[in-house]
């Protein structure tokens, strides 16, 4: 994305495109709050959104573990206005830059999505504290219904 819109070197100043303004903390498993920024890092590559690629092959062999649309052509999505193409990092997890509760992850977050169809919203996400087996965050498993999105492109 950065070479598209000309964008070159680690950290050039212009990279503020991919910064979102509400971007003005984060969670960090190993230290929990920070008042840092996210996009200021350089291994969230100095942007503030996350690609629905959970799907994304892994191990040996490869398979994809999670619900998301990596690799996929956008034509083969069978819901483009509910699938997630691209979104605030933090509703990954989720939290809000927004609605800050100082907490890493809580039902209903609400976080900026764009969507596979190019429309954008500002949307609740869903997360459930009991969910186990290898599924922390948000973006491992799609929504219940009532939700106005999903990760699989299915």
């Amino acid at each position: 994305m950065k070479s598209y819109v000309g964008l070159t070197g680690s950290k050039p100043e212009r990279a503020k495109l991919f910064a979102c303004p509400a971007d003005t903390f984060y969670w960090d498993y190993e230290n929990g709050w920070s008042s840092q920024s996210l996009h200021q890092q350089a291994r969230y590559y100095y942007s503030s959104y996350g690609f629905n690629g959970g799907n994304f092959p892994r191990g040996t062999p490869p398979v994809p573990l999670w619900p998301g649309i990596a690799g996929r052509k956008l034509s083969s999505i069978k819901e483009p206005v509910k699938t997630v193409l691209v979104l605030e990092f933090a509703g990954l997890l989720p939290y809000s830059w927004h609605e800050p509760a100082r907490v890493s992850h809580y039902n209903n977050a609400r976080d900026m999505v764009a969507f596979v169809d190019g429309h954008g919203s500002y949307i609740k996400m869903y997360w459930d504290s009991a969910t186990t087996n290898n599924h922390i965050e948000s973006w491992q498993y799609d929504p219940p219904a009532g939700y106005e999105y999903k990760w699989s492109g299915d």
